[in-house]
């Protein structure tokens, strides 16, 4: 993308390794649902090439979901990392917005708070449609899952920021560091149809963490009339834009968040 444009409305995408289904990389989703916003989108493989000039210039960015764990060292994960670090900044000084999802929260919290802000989920892996809570509102959420790391409590301290969203099996599901950064372990861009599409392409995944597809399928019929397209826009467009909403603001006025 030029370095050029206007910056109003443009949103980098930054897509990690894995794929949700064939030929599909974390950040289809992503980019479809802001495009359908009305934003320009710029999506990123990460594990191919590094942003470019005008990539990194965009006021908004988005770090997907992945396969590589947040805190490997080398490649390409570190090298985001170290770029990521430029745009918090401007973030913190609130000149840009940044969204982590899944593996991108992961990836914000070691950039901002080191590498022993994530470790492997002690509870195992989560997937399937499950509940969360909203620490402030007290609401409960159904959101599609599928993570085997979770965020340290103590990262989101040292980070000066905030949790937003838990349950009983990871107790940072979601968090915000001030009005324009903010990561969710969930994935808010997976509606019902796309998390079994996820599943079924990610049975050997789900196998070795010792959690049968059966299970996160089953959650699925179980709650999918819970599922609510705004999530999306809420959590994450929402805060992208250059007015956020008001920190920790519940969403909606539904009880379900994704």
């Amino acid at each position: 993308m030029a370095a050029d444009g206007p910056a109003v409305g443009r949103v980098t995408v930054w897509e990690a390794d894995g794929q949700p289904w064939a030929g599909a990389g974390y950040g289809l989703e992503i980019a479809r649902r802001l495009r359908r916003s009305g934003l320009e989108v710029q999506v990123v493989p990460l594990h191919r090439r590094l942003p470019d000039a005008g990539e990194m210039a965009a006021p908004m960015h988005v770090v997907s979901g992945g396969a590589t764990p947040a805190t490997t060292a080398t490649g390409w994960v570190a090298e985001s990392r170290r770029l990521l670090q430029g745009v918090l900044a401007r973030a913190t000084a609130g000149t840009a917005s940044v969204v982590g999802i899944c593996f991108g929260a992961q990836l914000l919290s070691v950039a901002l708070a080191g590498p022993r802000a994530v470790r492997p989920a002690r509870a195992g892996m989560e997937a399937g449609l499950r509940p969360v809570r909203h620490r402030k509102s007290g609401a409960t959420s159904v959101v599609t899952q599928f993570h085997y790391h979770e965020i340290r409590p103590s990262a989101v301290d040292r980070m000066g920021g905030t949790i937003t969203h838990s349950n009983d099996h990871t107790r940072v599901q979601g968090f915000t560091v001030g009005p324009r950064i903010a990561g969710y372990q969930f994935h808010p861009e997976l509606d019902p149809d796309a998390a079994a599409a996820t599943y079924r392409w990610n049975t050997e995944v789900l196998d070795t963490a010792g959690h049968p597809l059966g299970s996160a399928t089953a959650s699925i019929r179980r709650h999918r009339h819970r599922w609510d397209t705004a999530c999306f826009d809420h959590l994450v467009a929402g805060r992208l834009v250059t007015h956020p909403r008001p920190e920790d603001a519940p969403v909606g006025t539904s009880s379900v968040v994704a």
